[in-house]
Formats: structure tokens, sequence, C-alpha cells
């Protein structure tokens, strides 16, 4: 019976470690903005237990932006951005629930201006 709760209980703790690496990887979808305009959303992640380090895609020719304040916890994620736009810097938050090679994520300004964005990202192989 010790064997049994030993197994179980090495199985629960594999568990998030497993869920982590479904976040590993390139994620691409369109965002509509509020001018009406679909850009390409690119976010790159790499996950260290509830650690979560990447880039998401510049825009309008602008290099990749590190995230910051990002969290993996298994199929849910967060993270931070701060974008160029026009002559501000404007931090977005972005909320991503995972589900296989799907992930839906929810993007607002931290500022809380504008209208909720959202797209749901295919994992590139």
């Amino acid at each position: 019976m010790k064997l049994l709760g030993l197994v179980l209980f090495a199985g629960l703790m594999a568990c998030p470690m497993l869920a982590a690496d479904a976040v590993d990887g390139k994620w691409e979808c369109g965002v509509k903005g509020p001018d009406g305009v679909v850009r390409p959303l690119v976010a790159t992640l790499k996950s260290d237990g509830m650690t979560l380090t990447g880039t998401v895609n510049g825009i309008n020719g602008q290099a990749d932006i590190e995230i910051f304040e990002a969290m993996n916890h298994g199929e849910e994620v967060m993270w931070s951005s701060k974008r160029k736009i026009q002559n501000d810097t404007v931090q977005f938050d972005y909320r991503g629930a995972i589900n296989g090679d799907e992930m839906k994520i929810s993007i607002t300004r931290a500022d809380g201006k504008g209208e909720p964005m959202s797209c749901v990202a295919k994992k590139k192989k």
C-alpha cells in the first residue's frame, strides 16, 4: 500500500512538470486591434517550473520584445510586455489558456484604456 501511495504521489508531482512543457515553443495568431487591422502575434515562450520567459514579436519593424511578470501555471500562463505606440509606451497584459496545440490568449492594456483583445494561437512545430 505504501508503494502505491508513493507511485501516486510521484505521478502527481510530475504532472505540473509535464504541463509546463506544454507552453514551450512558438505560438502564432492574428489579433484584431481597435483600428480593425489584424496584426500578427508571435509569442516564443520557455518555462522552467512556474517561471516563464520569452518574447513577443515587434510590430511595424520593431525588434522582438522581452516579456516580464511572467508565470506558468501548467495550462494557464500570464505575462506582460511594453510596446511603443506612437509617442507612448503601453503595457499589455496577456493571459493564455492552453489546450493541446492551441492557446486562447486574452490581451488587455494595463492602463485600462481600449477594449480587450483576444486570439487563438496555434503552436508551431
